[in-house]
């Protein structure tokens, strides 16, 4: 399992990672304290708010590479 932390500022990176998600065999989770949904759900990624810090979990034994690079714009800078 990979697990990075990721923010959403509107509803099209939402529509981003749903799609994105979707087209890997990989189970996606995003995690925000006791909420747990799928990451190619997007009224559930929408219902825990735009703006917060979440943590996307990836499982598989393998992890690609390209999956991770594709993950990056979502990633939360640190200010």
């Amino acid at each position: 399992m990979r697990e990075i932390t990721v923010c959403f500022e509107d509803q099209s990176q939402v529509q981003q990672l749903a799609s994105l998600a979707a087209q890997y065999p990989n189970r996606m989770e995003l995690v925000s304290g006791r909420c747990l949904v799928s990451a190619r759900s997007v009224l559930g990624i929408l219902s825990m708010g735009l703006g917060r810090r979440m943590q996307l979990r990836v499982y598989g034994d393998e992890v690609s590479e390209e999956l991770l690079r594709q993950l990056e714009p979502f990633r939360c800078r640190e200010d």
